[in-house]
């Protein structure tokens, strides 16, 4: 149900999403929980590029800045 079920039903979505480490508990497992559900994870720049990113980068570059994600299905869900 939910965004779960939008998913599901949209298998192809891509996510943009606004992320900042310091508004989560838990920001690593929150990543890998997106990794895990088949997302490939990548970062739009302040020039608007999306460039793929690690999960290290996204964790301790700039802590505490909002980073604009873009996840894309990385293989099918």
């Amino acid at each position: 149900a939910g965004m779960q079920g939008t998913l599901t039903a949209s298998p192809k979505a891509v996510l943009v999403l606004e992320f900042n480490t310091r508004r989560h508990e838990d920001p690593g497992s929150f990543l890998d929980g997106l990794t895990r559900a088949g997302y490939s994870l990548a970062v739009i720049e302040n020039d608007g590029t999306v460039h793929a990113a690690s999960r290290a980068r996204v964790l301790t570059e700039h802590p505490g800045d909002d980073w604009m994600l873009w996840l894309e299905p990385s293989s099918p869900r």
